[in-house]
Formats: structure tokens, sequence, C-alpha cells
């Protein structure tokens, strides 16, 4: 109703007619993607096929074909699939929850082992799910959210005993891994894009990679150890945490 509102205002000087018709269905857009009556991705497929279909844009169907689809040519668009196809089979396969409980397994009888064991979970999982959001609820905090009970530590009941630490360290260490690949965050492609277009610097994955890892490394190793100083757990031996 909002992009059918605008249409029906007369046209701004200055601008053509197509021009804001495609101002109101971009609102369009953009309120649907908000209010979500159908999922983002259809809305954003749907203006982009009303835009061509309408003639917002071009002025023949062959070149509004071609503007259409020519998203679908950009190589970055095509690396987000691929890392988001990588990072559903994670979750399908449960790699992810593996990786993070062998690492418990391994390095989590004590507090502090368990946060390194976080730490290099959201540093095996980073370079395929580009969205933090997407590691740290959807696979880390799953697994991790079952240790602090084993201590009887909650938000409600001696958080500071263990699970505040952890919740900190899975919070601090994926912001440290979403910088250190461009396929960690869909964020870092596009300000790849952008430098492309605007500075003419193509920055690739492994340039990014090796560019940032002496800044990225020293963080994800010194991270846990900090938080561990400045916001310490009460508990610093987790014997139960391999166990479990």
């Amino acid at each position: 109703m909002v992009g059918f509102a605008i249409a029906l205002v007369p046209t701004p000087e200055g601008l053509s007619g197509a021009a804001w018709s495609y101002f109101a269905l971009f609102v369009t857009v953009m309120v649907a993607i908000i209010t979500e009556p159908v999922p983002a991705p259809v809305v954003g497929l749907a203006g982009v096929v009303g835009a061509a279909m309408l003639g917002l844009v071009q002025p023949t169907p062959a070149l509004s074909i071609n503007w259409a689809l020519g998203g679908f040519s950009n190589p970055l668009a095509w690396l987000i699939f691929s890392t988001v196809v990588l990072a559903s089979g994670y979750e399908k396969t449960a790699l992810g929850r593996r990786i993070a409980l062998r690492l418990i397994r391994r390095l989590g009888r004590r507090t502090l082992g368990i946060g390194y064991a976080i730490a290099l979970t959201d540093l095996a999982l980073a370079p395929f799910t580009p969205s933090n959001t997407a590691r740290s609820a959807g696979t880390i905090y799953p697994v991790i959210r079952n240790i602090p009970g084993l201590f009887d530590s909650s938000p409600e009941t001696q958080p500071r005993r263990i699970g505040a630490y952890l919740m900190y360290t899975a919070l601090a260490a994926t912001c440290v891994t979403s910088s250190m690949f461009p396929t960690a965050i869909a964020g870092n492609l596009l300000a790849v894009a952008i430098v492309a277009d605007t500075l003419h610097v193509d920055i690739g994955w492994r340039e990014w990679v090796i560019g940032f890892a002496p800044v990225g490394l020293v963080l994800l190793l010194v991270t846990p150890f900090i938080l561990y100083r400045m916001y310490p757990p009460s508990l610093t031996h987790a014997p139960d945490a391999p166990e479990w």
C-alpha cells in the first residue's frame, strides 16, 4: 500500500515517471523486507522482476532482462552462495558441533581451556559461515550453553562462576574471526565490492586473510586470556566438561 500511495503522487519536477515508479517499488520492497509478509529473498526477487517487467530501469525488454540477471553474474554473489551452502552442510552434518565438542574434550579441564576451545571452534567455522549470528547462535551457543549448567551457573544463579566468562568469550571471539575472513560475514564481501568499484582495487580472499592474519591471530590468542583476567570466573577448573 505504501508503494501504491507513492506511485499515485504526481511525479516531482526533475524526475521521469519511470524513476518515480522505481522509487515507489523500492520503498515497497524495503517495507516488505522489514515487515516480512514473505521471506526476504522472495521480496527481493519480486522487486527485481517487477522492475524489469515494468521497464523501470532499461528502455527495452532485452536490456531489462540483462539488468535483472546482471547481479547473478557477480562473482561475489556466487561466493556468498557457496559459503551459505557450506554453512548448511556444517549444520546438517553437525560438523560444527563435533568440532566444538572435541575441542572442549581436549582443552576443557580448565575454564580458560574452554575459552580457547570456543575461540578455536569459531575460527574453524568462520571461513565458511558468512553470518556471525548463524555461527555463534546457531552452532556454538547450543553447545556451550550446556556447560554452565554442569556447575550450577546461570544468569539467575552464580553467573560469574563460569557462564558469564564463556558467553563473553564467545561474543568477543566471533568479533575477531568475523574480521579475519572476507566470507566470515556478508558485510566483508560488500566492503570488497565497494573498494573495487570506488578505488579499483581488487582484494582477493587470500589477500584479505594474509593481510589480517598478523593482527587477527594475535587477537584470537589473547582474547580468551584477557577476558579471563578482566572478567574472571570464580571457577578455574572444570573437570566435568571433558567428561560431558
